[in-house]
């Protein structure tokens, strides 16, 4: 079931963000692929990750930077890719490397409170914007 079904079935309007990531998901890595290498070069930067590590990327889009980041430090465990686009999800399973969860950061976070289950790092580029309670997030992570 699509994302568009499921707000029509839950009886809330799609926003503006929602269609736009529909409809560019496809597309998305072209269009933004000079962005995404610039972004992946600061993330070899600062980001310490270990082969061994968990992974969590928030607000994953495509999960390019997830697949990338996969591959160049080498993981044993498939990147946890949380986005709520259906459609950019399904871009993101065609990846090596990336475990897609469909769920916005305030329902991931929210049923992650009770779980036993930690990850040694966390990405979040350029997805702060589409959180409901971007400190409670943060705080969260």
């Amino acid at each position: 079931m699509n994302l568009s079904l499921l707000h029509l079935l839950a009886g809330a309007k799609l926003t503006l963000a929602d269609r736009h990531y529909q409809s560019l998901a496809k597309s998305y890595d072209f269009f933004y692929k000079e962005r995404n290498e610039t972004k992946f070069a600061a993330l070899l930067k600062y980001f310490d990750v270990q082969p061994d590590h968990f992974v969590v990327d928030i607000g994953s889009g495509t999960g390019y930077l997830a697949e990338k980041a996969f591959e160049k430090f080498q993981l044993k465990n498939p990147i946890w890719c949380m986005e709520p686009c259906a459609e950019m999800q399904e871009v993101a399973k065609k990846r090596k490397g990336v475990l897609p969860i469909q769920k916005n950061a305030d329902e991931f976070f929210k049923d992650f409170v009770d779980s036993d289950l930690r990850f040694d790092r966390a990405m979040c580029i350029s997805a702060a914007h589409h959180f409901g309670d971007p400190v409670k997030i943060y705080r969260s992570i």
